[in-house]
C-alpha cells in the first residue's frame, strides 16, 4: 500500500503534518464506511494536494474501532481555503457520516523530527498508536530519552518507521506512530494505559483496511 500511495504523489517533499480522526460506528453504518471514504473523502483530498490517505481498524488496545489519517506537506494546508471548503460544502452522504460518528476524536498534528526510518509518503499495513500528555516537569527528559531509545532499538523492535507529533488540535498533547509491515512485529509493543512519565495515555494497535 505504501507504493500505491507514493505513486499518487508527484512531489518528493516529505509530509510534516497529519490529520487523524478516531471514531466508532453502529454495525449498519460500519459496512458503508469504507465505500464512503474511498468514493468521496480520499479522492477529494488527494485532488487538493493531500499526500496520502489511509484508514485502519482496531486490533487491540485503548482506542476507537476506526482510525483515518491524512498526510499533508505542511500544517498550513489543513487551515487553507481548499480543505476548509471541503469541510463547509459537504454532500448529503458526507453530512450523514459526520453526524453519526460515536466517540469521535480529531487531531491536527505537526511532526517533531527527525523521524526514524521514514523515507516515503504513505502508511504501512500495521501501526501502533500512543496518545498521551507528558508531565510538565518531564518534557525535557522525555525528548532526550526518545531520541536515543528509538534509534538504538530500531532493529530490535523491527519497525519500519517511527514518528512523533505535537498536537495543534486534539485531546492529547503528544501523538506517536510506529509502523510495521507484519502484524507479528506488533508483539514488541505492549498495550498499556499507565506510564510514570505520562498522563491520560491511550495505546492501541491497528490494521490498515484502505
Amino acid at each position: 500500500m505504501i507504493n500505491q500511495v507514493k505513486n499518487m504523489n508527484n512531489s518528493h517533499e516529505y509530509p510534516s503534518a497529519l490529520l487523524a480522526i478516531f471514531c466508532n460506528l453502529e454495525d449498519n453504518d460500519q459496512k458503508n464506511f469504507l465505500p464512503w471514504l474511498k468514493e468521496e473523502m480520499f479522492q477529494a483530498r488527494i485532488d487538493i494536494g493531500f499526500k496520502s490517505c489511509a484508514t485502519f481498524e482496531l486490533i487491540e488496545g485503548y482506542g476507537q474501532q476506526n482510525l483515518t489519517m491524512y498526510e499533508v506537506l505542511n500544517l498550513a494546508e489543513l487551515y487553507d481555503t481548499p480543505y476548509q471548503a471541503l469541510r463547509t460544502n459537504r454532500s448529503e452522504r458526507d453530512q450523514y457520516f459526520h453526524s453519526i460518528f460515536q466517540d469521535r476524536e480529531r487531531y491536527i498534528l505537526n511532526i517533531l523530527g527527525p523521524s526514524i526510518g521514514k523515507i516515503i509518503t504513505g502508511f504501512h499495513d500495521y501501526i501502533f498508536i500512543e496518545r498521551f500528555n507528558i508531565h510538565e516537569h518531564e518534557i525535557s527528559d522525555y525528548h532526550s530519552w526518545l531520541a536515543s531509545y528509538k534509534s538504538n532499538n530500531h532493529q530490535q523492535y523491527n519497525f519500519c518507521t517511527y514518528r512523533t507529533f505535537t498536537t495543534i488540535e486534539g485531546p492529547h498533547n503528544n501523538f506517536c506512530i510506529t509502523e510495521f509491515q507484519e502484524e507479528d512485529s506488533l508483539k514488541y509493543h505492549r498495550i498499556d494505559n499507565a506510564h510514570p512519565m505520562y498522563d491520560n495515555i491511550k495505546s492501541s494497535s491497528y490494521k490498515r483496511v484502505l
